[in-house]
């Protein structure tokens, strides 16, 4: 099975809340699964291309196959990288994690 296989089979089977940038008419999603597992990482979809990304902008797996969708999900996390943390502190207690902003 694919990265993207997988994140999708995973999108069907579990309970995520997602924000949203469209910068340039670049659309991205962000989510992140409420009962995720360690290391902290957020996933990420352009295009029907899906990646999983750490708190410092690394692709952990997969490609959003576009540089510039990749450098704003890194420019996102840069402007957001303590939220990210305290939702990934939400979703490890399987909470409700909160929105956070898109890229304006």
């Amino acid at each position: 099975m694919s990265i993207n296989d997988a994140i999708i089979k995973k999108e069907r089977d579990k309970d995520y809340k997602l924000t949203s940038i469209d910068r340039l008419r670049f659309k991205t999603r962000y989510f992140t699964y409420r009962d995720e597992h360690n290391p902290p990482h957020f996933h990420a979809e352009y295009s029907g291309k899906k990646a999983i990304f750490d708190f410092n902008g690394n692709v952990i797996k997969g490609d959003l196959a576009s540089r510039t969708a990749t450098k704003l999900v890194r420019e996102w996390v840069d402007l957001h990288v303590s939220e990210l943390e305290e939702d990934w502190q939400l979703a490890t207690e399987n909470r409700e994690i909160k929105k956070i902003e898109p890229l304006i």
